[in-house]
């Protein structure tokens, strides 16, 4: 359970997990940890999101989300690849496509059932959509 005081227990608004420089002030990095923190259903084998914490995974199958670290485009991530590849003929979101993943989870919370035969937490799972690009 979240016992900061100053960390909101609901948010008006989507609260960013990846590097926002806003993220790091003071209390509030306390927040962010937080919210990306994980717990282990040992029941089930699934490391899930804390209570009250829902993750989207943005963009998936184009590069947006991928190409930098931040939302200020300060840090880039697969941008020069990407960028490389288009020097080469790629089209973005045509024949060049982005498949981001919740890095902080295992290979088990992308698959259909865990390793102790229960069904995946996962209710849009990954490898069906990225089969979808291939």
């Amino acid at each position: 359970d979240n016992t900061k005081w100053f960390c909101p227990q609901t948010w008006v608004i989507e609260f960013y997990l990846w590097l926002d420089p806003g993220s790091f002030a003071p209390l509030v990095v306390d927040c962010w940890t937080y919210n990306l923190g994980l717990e282990y259903n040992s029941t089930t084998g699934f490391n899930l999101n804390r209570s009250g914490v829902d993750t989207l995974i943005a963009d998936f199958g184009g590069l947006d989300s991928i190409e930098f670290l931040d939302l200020i485009h300060a840090v880039p991530m697969w941008n020069e690849i990407i960028v490389s590849l288009t020097d080469l003929g790629w089209v973005k979101n045509q024949s060049l496509f982005g498949a981001p993943y919740d890095w902080r989870t295992t290979i088990t919370n992308y698959l259909p059932i865990s390793p102790k035969d229960k069904i995946s937490p996962n209710p849009d799972p990954y490898f069906p959509k990225l089969k979808s690009l291939i």
